[in-house]
């Protein structure tokens, strides 16, 4: 199970680093990163 989720993860990561970060949040809608972000850190 975990090299699921690290085959996932890195997959996302990869995509994140060739779009670049700001195509990405530009995609990303602003209340959604906010609830995530606070998901995260707890």
């Amino acid at each position: 199970m975990p090299l699921i989720w690290a085959v996932i993860f890195g997959v996302l990561a990869t995509l994140l680093a060739i779009s670049g970060p700001p195509s990405f949040v530009r995609r990303f809608p602003c209340p959604w990163g906010i609830w995530l972000l606070l998901a995260g850190a707890g």
